[in-house]
């Protein structure tokens, strides 16, 4: 299903969060658009969800924010629909995830779920972001940690393995950014910035000592759209 947050905007903006995390990583996100939080179980359904939001809004185009895990279901849909993206935001996205990765945290996660999913939160933050670190201990982690599905994550974690982002998908795309930390562990930014450069129309956007959610700044909104 799609939350959506009324903010009396002009457009409107589908947000799609990463793998083990959900819509309220982005509570304090603040961009010039009324927002429609994915929040369904699994990323099959977001197809649907989004063609029936634009034939109930009555508009012809939407942007599309896909974070991580997001960014490949936001692009797989703007190649199926392009006549519907006006604008694509990638953040922490990598053209494909390896095989042997994702299986190595098939089984970590298997063997301990709680610490697996402690060295992975922990791996989207450098050291130089302490302070949002904190924020998301504080307020997610421990929510996150008892009420995860295994079988979820397990499920999501496949379908990472069979997805791919491929330039030639998005050359329809009016406008694409690629936003990214410079301090990515998780999709290391010259990855991105090798996507971008095969996207004519596409810009990379990126944050100096950010790891892999760089929408937690309180600078993003200016960096993507100015004052």
């Amino acid at each position: 299903m799609l939350r959506s947050v009324n903010k009396h905007a002009a457009n409107h903006l589908v947000i799609v969060p990463g793998w083990a995390f959900d819509h309220r990583i982005f509570s304090g996100l603040d961009l010039p658009f009324n927002y429609h939080l994915f929040c369904g179980p699994s990323l099959s359904d977001l197809e649907d969800e989004v063609l029936e939001l634009v034939s109930r809004l009555g508009s012809e185009k939407i942007s599309l924010l896909g974070w991580s895990k997001g960014a490949f279901a936001g692009c797989a849909f703007a190649r199926r629909h392009p006549e519907v993206v006006d604008e694509l935001l990638l953040i922490g996205a990598r053209e494909k995830y390896d095989t042997q990765e994702l299986e190595a945290m098939r089984v970590s996660l298997q063997k301990n779920r709680a610490a697996c999913l402690k060295r992975f939160y922990r791996q989207c933050f450098c050291r130089e972001e302490m302070e949002q670190y904190q924020w998301f201990k504080d307020t997610l982690l421990a929510d996150y940690l008892e009420t995860l599905p295994m079988e979820e994550l397990v499920r999501e974690l496949a379908w990472l393995g069979r997805v791919e982002i491929r330039p030639a998908d998005l050359r329809r795309i009016a406008t694409v950014k690629f936003i990214h930390g410079t301090a990515d562990a998780i999709a290391p930014v010259e990855r991105a910035a090798a996507l971008a450069a095969a996207v004519p129309q596409s810009e990379l956007i990126a944050f100096e000592q950010t790891g892999h959610a760089p929408f937690l700044r309180d600078d993003f909104k200016r960096r993507i759209y100015g004052d």
